[in-house]
């Protein structure tokens, strides 16, 4: 619709993309909505799925009209604060931030703790210095900015996972647990799902309608062939 050209074979996206409805269908799980492209994404680069949860505590709050302000200003935010790299938590601070500066009316009325700690460099080096505007509405003074290396102040937290977890524990496991909370780990320790695949798709067509009772009649074309099924 934009003109653009992507060299995509769309009818082979079109058999994939019934392949994971079919599967969606049969695990009683929705089928994923087609996102619009947004050329704004190159702007404020906030993760898709990020955006989501967004728009969703967005609709709680009766605020989902404000969600285009919201990006602009994350665009905005982010260069003020020296183009973080928006992956977790940065790109929490920028939205929040964001949040902050369009609900109050006014930017930077609200700065989160944690906000102004990455500003002074308490997360690492700044891939590049923060606007003056942030840091005289955010009380930073020059002498407050960090020159120490970002994890000086903070205890070795290996020894203490080590001993949590136990002398059966690898080095993924060391990594998992410090990064993703213990909750998040567990669904990764499930059996795989086992789905039953097909060389004769037909076949499995013919399979699948007959085990449900809400389908009374199915119509299968392919080049010049037509198969009518019903009930």
């Amino acid at each position: 619709a934009m003109g653009y050209t992507t060299g995509i074979d769309r009818r082979a996206l079109a058999d994939v993309s019934g392949y994971f409805g079919l599967l969606a269908e049969r695990a009683d799980k929705p089928r994923g909505q087609v996102a619009t492209y947004d050329p704004a994404l190159y702007e404020h680069q906030v993760p898709g799925g990020m955006i989501s949860n967004l728009r969703s505590q967005l609709v709680a709050m009766r605020m989902e009209h404000r969600m285009p302000e919201i990006l602009e200003e994350a665009a905005r935010v982010r260069k003020d604060l020296g183009y973080p790299i928006l992956v977790s938590p940065f790109a929490q601070y920028i939205i929040t931030q964001s949040v902050l500066n369009v609900v109050q009316g006014e930017r930077y009325k609200t700065v989160p703790d944690e906000v102004r700690k990455y500003a002074m460099g308490f997360y690492g080096r700044l891939a590049a210095a923060p606007s003056d505007e942030f840091l005289n509405r955010a009380g930073i003074r020059s002498q407050d900015l960090s020159t120490e290396r970002a994890g000086a102040d903070l205890e070795p937290s290996l020894p203490k996972l080590r001993r949590e977890l136990g002398a059966s524990a690898t080095d993924e496991d060391l990594l998992l647990s410090t990064f993703y909370d213990r909750s998040l780990l567990e669904p990764l320790k499930a059996p795989p799902q086992a789905y039953r695949f097909s060389t004769t798709p037909l076949l499995e067509l013919v399979r699948y309608i007959e085990s449900r009772s809400d389908v009374r009649q199915a119509r299968v074309k392919f080049a010049n062939t037509e198969i009518t099924l019903s009930a």
